[in-house]
């Protein structure tokens, strides 16, 4: 338009041509950086990170098609004609649109309803490079087809053989470190003495087997950690209770200042098993080294992106917290740690002449028969009191409405599970809470559509399994009739035929259309509403009230929220939650993977069970392989060993691990430990979109909040300085570990599923210029929260978080992200100092939405016990069935490589898959 004007053509045409090149220059820079074609509509580009005056949408809207109108207008006027007329006008009305369009294009952002730009994932996770040297190749079926797989396999199970061979088993396993040990009761005291540290806190939170993989706990717990070693040297063992003094607690306490001793590696370097390696696969050592140098330099690049990523959010939530008021300098006071201190014990063991010889290991001078308290109680290590433990308590609950003429009457609430658990004894087991489907859907037959999948599903089962003991709470079906027992089966089948369902979850996903559809239900009473409680309750010192903390997590919300008011926050104008059978087949197919945290997790401890678990499941691998060459009938089975909690871990363990590093380089004056059980969560549930339902996956922080303690010598306002900045720190860092696992997790990377995020959020709200609102709790708090654009459901769950005393920090608006509107939120506990990203629901995060029918191989088939179900997927989830015995999310490991410290088990596993070939099996 501006070549075509009439007055200064030259300089018309010059700056015409300007602009072209400068559209065609943005057009190519954003395709080659990834940009897909179609995002180049919705604003994505290189050029998005220009001022807003300075983009496109913006010069052109209030400079350039302006300027164009006016004068097309002004110099068409002179010379206009009857013949002209026709061209004058559509001139005018092309540079108008041009206008409409340009200032639409303005009003978006303002609104948050742009879509998915690149600028916001600038942070992205790219796949591993290595993967592109991953085979293609198309096997043939039957015989020659599992000949070749099997060679494949055996080559790759000759190399893990020699990996287990070269693991130090006695990190991770209390026989293991028994034998090695021997049954000197000297050589044992010693190895409890220095090389576990001493933490103070009330009770048994780790157990003899998380002590050892924390390297570090309590009298108690090292207590238990040392008969237990003397009891598998033939020595009969007891635990001691008495007080110390003040000065004595405060010398325990001290000890939480000492230098840290390096923990042995666990597994030899790969430079170091190469040799062994290339022989057993027949591969060139030169090709694995290369590899092993790919996975490092990958698996840095990942951990600076993320710990850059870490500082600047950091710095941006301790800005807006500060200008609110809200102080993060949370620290654990030390009269605290004194009265826990207090609380001591230690072990006796009886010698070969009867006598008991007290092995009081907790002080830098400990040595065998001397003691630092008076004993005031003894008891067999297995005859700890139970009020000493830390317990989680899991429930699922049911509330069914009355019907009468169609219309709801009472409600009523029945509990289809309760059970308790000792969080100490739950190291290196996966706890699965789940719906069991009745009957089991038969996915070989799906279509795609999980709505097929589930449509003959009656009803669902309630249950908990622990490593391989199952529990069968009661059954219902979809009008919410309870009973004991799964279609009359006997309990105990129900049990064993649903064990481990949970992780099945983490490999399906697909449309599920009509997800709010279906017929009511023409019944005298129906569903309105199941949820999960998890309950964390830690003992107190002195014998006070046991700590409490309990957390809500629905699977099918009890009510829809219509309409909130800061005037009566309490009470929202709700309704019951109305959903036909469709609905609620899809709603209630869900499951959950518990971790209780207590301490920073051993460096390769999850790499550890999943290569022994790889190892466990060799015959469930080719029973697989032979399916999916069509050597096995529809009924074949294999009995597949237990999943371990590796998805789980990788969050725990690399949280840990940094915060670890963050304390170490940052803040030297603060420790930061567990005193209290955090727990993370790995969910399954539907989702719903405006084109039909989805399953989705992803991590939850449930609580995740290691106690900070400072150093005696430094000064308090430094101390609260650095406490603030360091809760700020690790809050971030774990949030944003859950999105780069899922990421990792997600087929190809950036291209794969998306996975929401608060920090993800959060960088679109900054990308789109909407500014971030700190609500804190009171009437103030409320007021704010009234004036931002988030649903009014998101208003209400709020308001009971500003209820409770947290602070929130949110965007003022929701963000169009991916096609969806999106809300997080950063939750501070004033109390304990946590911050977490939260988004609806009180949910953690990560959620990876699954737009196609999939079966994660391996995952369907252990936790259903049914290798049938994979036989179809072949050669595409075959990085999936070797590297994951758990939901997909263990990819984040593999993907990672070098990420984590000390991460060889994970580099291992992907180079054998790498070399092997990720086609290693048939696609049908």
């Amino acid at each position: 338009f501006l070549a075509r004007l009439h007055f200064v053509p030259l300089a018309g045409k010059i700056v015409a041509g300007l602009l072209a090149a400068y559209g065609v220059a943005a057009f190519l820079l954003a395709v080659n950086a990834g940009t897909p074609y179609s995002s180049l509509f919705h604003g994505a580009s290189q050029w998005t990170r220009l001022p807003f005056w300075l983009q496109g949408a913006t010069v052109g809207a209030l400079f350039l098609v302006p300027l164009a109108l006016l004068l097309e207008i002004v110099t068409g006027l002179r010379q206009i004609t009857r013949d002209k007329m026709s061209d004058f006008a559509f001139r005018v009305v092309a540079l108008a649109m041009s206008l409409v369009i340009t200032a639409a294009a303005i009003r978006m952002p303002a609104d948050a309803a742009m879509g998915s730009v690149a600028g916001y994932d600038s942070d992205v996770i790219e796949p591993p490079p290595w993967l592109s040297t991953s085979s293609n190749e198309k096997l043939p079926e039957g015989e020659a087809g599992y000949k070749q797989v099997s060679e494949k396999l055996n080559r790759m199970y000759a190399a893990l053989d020699v990996v287990n061979s070269k693991i130090d088993r006695s990190l991770f396993e209390i026989d293991a470190l028994a034998d090695r040990l021997g049954s000197d009761p000297a050589t044992i005291f010693h190895f409890v003495r220095d090389e576990i540290r001493y933490e103070p806190y009330v009770g048994v939170l780790r157990g003899p087997l998380g002590t050892l993989l924390c390297r570090a706990g309590n009298s108690l717990d090292r207590s238990l950690l040392l008969a237990a070693l003397l009891q598998k040297a033939g020595l009969t063992a007891q635990i001691a209770s008495g007080n110390l003094n003040s000065q004595q607690a405060q010398t325990l306490v001290n000890r939480l200042f000492e230098p840290v001793k390096p923990v042995p590696q666990a597994v030899p370097s790969i430079a170091e098993l190469a040799p062994e390696i290339s022989r057993a696969m027949g591969v060139d050592q030169a090709k694995l080294l290369q590899l092993s140098d790919q996975m490092q330099e990958y698996g840095q690049k990942q951990k600076k992106q993320l710990m850059d990523y870490v500082d600047s959010e950091s710095k941006y939530l301790s800005d807006l917290l500060s200008k609110a008021g809200v102080d993060a300098g949370v620290i654990t006071p030390n009269d605290q740690l004194i009265a826990e201190a207090s609380q001591h014990y230690w072990v006796q063991y009886q010698n070969s002449n009867g006598q008991w010889i007290d092995l009081d290991s907790s002080f830098t001078d400990a040595e065998p028969g001397k003691t630092n308290a008076q004993a005031t109680n003894t008891f067999a290590p297995d005859s700890v009191p139970e009020e000493l433990y830390h317990h989680l308590r899991v429930t699922l609950t049911l509330r069914v409405a009355q019907v009468n003429d169609g219309n709801d009457g009472e409600t009523a609430d029945t509990v289809l599970l309760d059970q308790e658990l000792r969080v100490a004894e739950q190291q290196g087991k996966d706890i699965i809470v789940a719906n069991v489907p009745d009957p089991m859907p038969d996915f070989m037959k799906g279509t795609g559509s999980l709505d097929d999948a589930l449509a003959n599903i009656r009803g669902y089962q309630a249950v908990l399994q622990v490593g391989d003991k199952p529990t069968a709470g009661k059954h219902f079906d979809l009008d919410g009739k309870v009973s004991q027992r799964l279609s009359g089966a006997p309990e105990a089948e129900v049990a064993n035929n649903a064990g481990g369902i949970g992780g099945a979850f983490g490999g399906l996903g697909g449309s599920a259309g009509n997800a709010l559809g279906g017929a009511q239900q023409m019944s005298t009473t129906r569903i309105v509403g199941e949820w999960a409680e998890y309950k964390l309750s830690s003992p107190a010192a002195a014998g006070g009230s046991p700590e409490i903390h309990s957390f809500h997590r629905d699977i099918v919300a009890p009510s829809v929220v219509q309409s909130w008011s800061p005037s009566n926050p309490d009470n929202p104008q709700t309704t019951l939650a109305k959903l036909g059978n469709d609905a609620l087949r899809q709603r209630l197919f869900w499951s959950a993977e518990l971790l209780p945290v207590t301490g920073a997790i051993a460096v390769d401890y999850s790499g550890y069970l999943a290569v022994r678990s790889l190892s466990e499941n060799r015959a469930s691998v080719d029973m697989l392989a032979k399916r999916a060459s069509g050597l096995s009938d529809a009924s074949g089975r294999a009995s597949p060993s237990n999943r371990p909690p590796v998805t789980n871990l990788l969050l725990a363990e690399g949280a840990t691990q940094l915060t670890t590093h963050l304390v170490r380089t940052q803040f030297p004056i603060l420790k930061s430990y567990f005193g209290r059980p955090g727990l993370v969560a790995y969910e399954t549930a539907t989702d719903e979109t405006s084109s039909g339902a989805y399953l989705k996956q992803g991590y939850d922080i449930t609580t995740f909040c290691p106690r900070i303690v400072g150093s005696a010598a430094s000064s308090s306002g430094k101390l609260l300085q650095d406490s603030s900045s360091l809760h700020i720190l690790k809050g971030v860092l774990a949030t944003r570990l859950e999105w780069a696992l899922m990421a990792s997790a997600s087929e190809g990377g950036a291209t794969g599923p998306p996975s929401f995020n608060a920090t993800r959020i959060f960088a679109a709200a900054k990308e789109h210029g909407i500014p971030a609102v700190v609500l804190r709790p009171g009437t103030d708090g409320l007021k704010r929260l009234a004036g931002t654009s988030v649903p009014e459901s998101v208003k209400a769950e709020l308001s009971e978080t500003l209820r409770a005393g947290d602070d929130v920090v949110i965007p003022a608006r929701p963000v169009l992200l991916d096609g969806r509107q999106q809300v997080a939120w950063w939750r501070f506990e004033p109390a304990s100092g946590q911050i977490v990203g939260v988004m609806p629901g009180e949910r953690g995060q990560g959620m990876v939405e699954y737009q196609e029918f999939t079966i994660v191989a391996l995952t369907s088939a252990v936790c259903f016990n049914d290798y049938r179900l994979a036989a179809d997927k072949g050669a595409s989830e075959f990085a999936k069935l070797v590297g994951c015995t758990t939901t997909a999310a263990v990819l984040g490991g593999l993907g990672l490589g070098g990420f984590f410290e000390g991460g060889e088990p994970y580099e291992i596993i992907a180079m054998f898959i790498t070399v092997i070939g990720w086609e290693a099996m048939p696609t049908k």
